[in-house]
């Protein structure tokens, strides 16, 4: 998965089914830095065969 924002990316995801062209249209990348901690919400668009799937959000954190 790449995430660029403003920026649709493109990738196969291979099942026992066939292939699906997963596409990603990236709203939001933001970097959170803190003292003991780091953190990035990636807000995006879910697309799967040219279909909107859905809207998303992933928040990660790293913490020491």
């Amino acid at each position: 998965m790449v995430f660029v924002p403003g920026k649709t990316t493109y990738a196969y995801y291979s099942t026992p089914m066939g292939e699906l062209e997963v596409g990603l249209h990236t709203r939001d990348v933001e970097k959170i830095l803190k003292e003991n901690s780091m953190g990035l919400i990636l807000d995006y668009d879910l697309e799967m065969n040219h279909v909107f799937v859905s809207n998303c959000t992933i928040n990660i954190e790293i913490r020491e």
